[in-house]
């Protein structure tokens, strides 16, 4: 595998605009070459590659350098007793107003240029030639942002006496008419933008991980303290203002450190009075910003009540730091990755411009830059470990490494060949059961009833394969993701520690379908329990299924199947939880499976009738139906209402509320016509479906998939995870001719009944409808993490207070 190809599998995806751009230093290498080339086709002067050495490159160093002009905007060497060639071509090259580069060290979002950007001596910010490197500490050269706009570059001024062989002369580098130098030129203005970039994002994460770091301290500390006070009391109080750890008797605390040694084992050391005494709790609300309010979900970060239990708190505590310790991998990793492409790319610049000076960039540069050198990230990973080693391991560093280290990626051949063979069953066994239901169906010498019951029997399982389907198209979506690098794990918030590859993930519609090929193969082939069984092969489906789905014993993905059922929990609890992206996107795809929830009522209508005329079940005989279809979009609607409670934003919440219920009134215009008939029925659904459409179409369009932007550049969003932007087209397309399928009711209008294969005609097509707005919904969610920089979560932390300040045991200062 090319580096490239590496770089490119290897990144975050979101952060993948953080990274070096390789793939344009390429470009900028190959117009080096190309200018080379050229230049030695002139002068027919090869050049020694190897070497670095040509007759051209002689001839140049011989030729004497020019100096602009004093009026002339571009740089002067100043006048000293050393050579020119002692000068920084770097810094110079920086020095120049013609790129419009950044320099290193200042805000990424100040664009604004100082006015006084020159500086005498040629260099930015008033930086010197040959200055030597700042000595002071790091903490004492601090300054706010308007301050570090107008100071030293850091990078620049660390290395400005550092001496660069990059071009042959000052003067070739400054000589604009000189294609091979311009280019050269232009290369390191690039590496020096790249390197900046990558070096100010590796900070602001550092920053980011040193703030976190010190919340997840704090809730580890207060969980402490409530414990010590359960044990001391017999039950925790609830806290008061009053109730302040300073204010409390002087006795208390010191029973509480007692208590503390006792309880924590290994590792602890005893705080003198004087550290026990300061530790004032801060409370400070959780605040929620504008973007976040407009969102129809909410991240699954949300401070819970104080009266979380001791079980519940070090639960979640324990989770936050598993997260925690994965971002700081992840900050990490981006570092390494970074530095082996700029590596990378200074090698096959060495090779392609026949420097003398191997990764002389890289030694000079980008081997002193704070993001190669730091080890900021590896102290907070050790602190990390040895919290979680004191709280959670008793004090075990090793098992506690153990745990917080991500799982490797297996192999899962053997998962696909599984999947295979199941699937391959699960076909030929319903080809067969078909062709035998069939047989039925239209066989002379069945008795009516039979044929009823067949009837029945097929709209139940058809119900079941409609979910089944579904089950595989999000598998397929998955895979569709993988590969195109975005990560649905992060967005469906699933714990990294049992996440399913798609692989793995498919193992569940691959059961199910052989599960259902081999009863549906049963049920109709007669064969076996003759028609006393026939009847119950659908409540044995269906009864294994849920088994399987619901099993409390830790067998089959435990964990998946538990975040499974209670997803679902959440769903039919609707306004009693904070809404998240699952159960936004879970009742989303129940709206799309009404023919599944309808046959519910014919299940048990069939049954409870001891399947004495089903046809009286059907949904021109019952409201019920009806009701039951319309239940996900009022779970949706309730989830909307729910959105407005929490953030007090009319839009997009009570809009979208508004078109859950124009859905839902289109469904039970459906049901009324089908019951009622006549052209008004006729009349009111037309109008209700079409207003849906309309509605649902533009709310698919520019809410759900975000496309179709006005200040978009290309007419479609800015940031695009899918490389071909035609599906982006296609989908505006398609989803309002998909969302047109209820014209087949329509059609046949002489039949309020309708037949049971236009129906599920519509029901296909807007199963597939449903499988490309997943695709997109979620790719939506990926591209604004992107925009974001946002590739981990914050777990959610059991209590409200944010920092109890002094209260550091002795090995969290020696960690």
């Amino acid at each position: 595998m090319r580096f490239g190809e590496e770089l490119i599998a290897e990144r975050v995806p979101e952060w993948a605009d953080k990274y070096l751009d390789y793939k344009t230093g390429k470009k900028h290498i190959k117009a080096v070459a190309d200018a080379i080339e050229r230049e030695e086709a002139a002068f027919k002067a090869p050049v020694h590659r190897k070497s670095g050495l040509s007759r051209l490159s002689t001839r140049r160093r011989a030729r004497p350098a020019r100096a602009p002009a004093p009026e002339s905007p571009v740089y002067q060497p100043p006048r000293n007793s050393d050579s020119v060639d002692s000068l920084d071509p770097i810094a110079v090259a920086l020095s120049r107003d013609d790129r419009g580069y950044q320099p290193l060290g200042a805000s990424s979002r100040n664009t604004t240029p100082s006015p006084d950007r020159r500086a005498p001596g040629g260099l930015r910010h008033g930086v010197a030639a040959g200055a030597e490197p700042s000595t002071l500490p790091q903490h004492e050269v601090r300054r706010t942002e308007s301050q570090q706009n107008a100071a030293a570059n850091p990078l620049l001024a660390q290395f400005s006496n550092v001496r660069s062989r990059f071009f042959d002369s000052n003067a070739q580098l400054l000589n604009p008419t000189d294609p091979v130098e311009k280019a050269k030129s232009e290369f390191f203005h690039f590496l020096i933008a790249e390197l900046q970039k990558v070096d100010n994002f590796y900070r602001t994460k550092e920053e980011e991980a040193g703030a976190r770091l010190e919340v997840l301290r704090a809730q580890l500390h207060e969980m402490r303290h409530r414990r010590n006070d359960d044990i001391l009391q017999g039950s925790r109080p609830m806290q008061t203002d009053e109730d302040d750890q300073s204010s409390r008797p002087l006795l208390e605390r010191m029973k509480e450190n007692f208590i503390e040694l006792t309880s924590f084992g290994k590792g602890s050391k005893k705080k003198t009075i004087a550290h026990i005494v300061s530790a004032p709790v801060l409370h400070v609300a959780p605040s929620i910003s504008d973007s976040q309010r407009r969102r129809d979900f909410v991240p699954k970060r949300v401070i819970e009540d104080e009266a979380v239990t001791y079980k519940d708190a070090k639960r979640k505590i324990k989770a936050a730091l598993h997260e925690f310790y994965r971002s700081l991998d992840l900050i990490q990793a981006y570092a390494a990755l970074n530095r082996t492409a700029f590596q990378k790319l200074n090698k096959k610049y060495d090779k392609n411009a026949g420097s003398t000076e191997k990764l002389e960039f890289m030694q000079n540069y980008v081997d002193r830059s704070n993001f190669v050198n730091s080890t900021v990230i590896e102290g907070h990973m050790r602190t990390t470990q040895d919290l979680f080693a004191r709280y959670f391991e008793r004090g075990n560093t090793k098992a506690a490494l153990t745990k917080l280290r991500a799982r490797k990626t297996k192999d899962e051949s053997l998962s696909t060949f599984h999947n295979g063979v199941l699937v391959g069953l699960g076909l030929v066994f319903s080809i067969q059961g078909f062709i035998s239901a069939m047989k039925i169906m239209f066989a002379e010498d069945v008795d009516d009833d039979l044929r009823k019951v067949v009837v029945s029997h097929l709209q139940i399982y058809g119900g079941y394969v409609l979910m089944l389907c579904m089950g595989w198209m999000f598998c397929l979506n998955c895979y569709i993701w993988t590969k195109a690098k975005i990560n649905y794990p992060f967005i469906f918030e699933f714990d990294t520690r049992h996440t399913l590859d798609w692989r793995k993930m498919c193992q569940f519609p691959a059961l199910f379908s052989v599960m259902f090929g081999v009863v549906f193969w049963l049920n109709f082939s007669l064969q076996w329990g003759g028609l006393d069984l026939f009847l119950w092969y659908p409540v044995i489906l269906i009864g294994g299924t849920l088994l399987v789905l619901l099993l409390p014993l830790p067998v089959f993905h435990h964990k998946s199947r538990l975040w499974f059922a209670y997803s679902h929990w959440r769903l039919l609890m609707a306004p009693f939880y904070p809404v998240e992206f699952r159960d936004v996107f879970l009742g989303d795809i129940y709206c799309s499976l009404r023919y599944s929830f309808q046959n519910i009522e014919l299940f048990f209508c069939v049954y409870v009738n001891g399947w004495d005329e089903p046809e009286f079940c059907g949904s021109s005989k019952s409201r019920l139906m009806a009701f039951l279809s319309a239940l996900p979009p009022m779970w949706r609607a309730i989830q909307c209402i729910r959105r407005y409670y929490d953030t007090r934003c009319f839009f997009p919440h009570l809009a979208n509320c508004a078109k859950y219920l124009v859905f839902l009134f289109m469904i039970v215009g459906l049901s009324e016509h089908r019951i009622i008939g006549g052209e008004l029925t006729l009349s009111v659904f037309i109008f209700l479906a079409t207003f849906n459409t309309i509605y649902s179409t533009w709310w698919d369009i520019y809410m759900d998939f975000r496309l179709a932007q006005k200040k978009s550049s290309n007419g479609l969003r800015d940031i695009l995870a899918f490389n071909t932007k035609w599906v982006y087209y296609a989908a505006m397309v398609a989803d309002p001719l998909m969302r047109m399928s209820w014209v087949v009711y329509v059609v046949f209008t002489k039949n309020p009944q309708h037949s049971s294969v236009s129906s599920y005609v519509v029901a296909l097509i807007e199963l597939f409808r449903r499988m490309m707005w997943i695709s997109f919904r979620v790719e939506n969610e990926h591209c604004v993490n992107i925009a974001n920089n946002k590739a981990s979560r914050e777990i959610a932390l059991p209590y409200i207070i944010t920092s109890r300040h002094s209260d550091v045991d002795d090995e969290e200062q020696q960690g």
